[in-house]
């Protein structure tokens, strides 16, 4: 069902001309989540913000697609950047909880979900 819906949304995007820049404001948002969480990843609570960065899996996927796409190499050099030095704090994070270092590049590298009933999922 939500598949549907987004294809219906999509197409309205496409024939009112305005996907282009709801497909940017969407991104350009997930990188702003992201550069929020950076200086929280190597603390005690990063925890928290690794699980809301799970929850946005999705969200997170299609920024990256969005900049690579559009050839924005500034904006995915920014969220990959933003991302990436979670992976050293995980595994003294995650000790006791099974978890180890790299559960961040893990959870981007799954692939986009077409369909998902978790508060985070993928909008465009």
């Amino acid at each position: 069902m939500l598949e549907t819906i987004r294809e219906y949304a999509v197409e309205q995007l496409d024939l009112s001309g305005e996907r282009d820049g709801v497909v940017g404001r969407h991104a350009d948002y997930f990188l702003a989540l992201a550069e929020e969480a950076e200086p929280h990843l190597v603390e005690e609570t990063a925890t928290g913000w690794l699980d809301r960065l799970e929850v946005e899996h999705d969200n997170l996927r299609a920024a990256f697609a969005r900049f690579d796409g559009a050839g924005e190499g500034e904006q995915l050099q920014r969220l990959a950047g933003a991302l990436a030095d979670s992976g050293k704090s995980e595994g003294r994070l995650l000790r006791g909880r099974g978890g180890s270092s790299g559960r961040l590049r893990r959870m981007l590298a799954r692939p986009l979900r077409a369909e998902t009933t978790r508060p985070g999922r993928r909008l465009v």
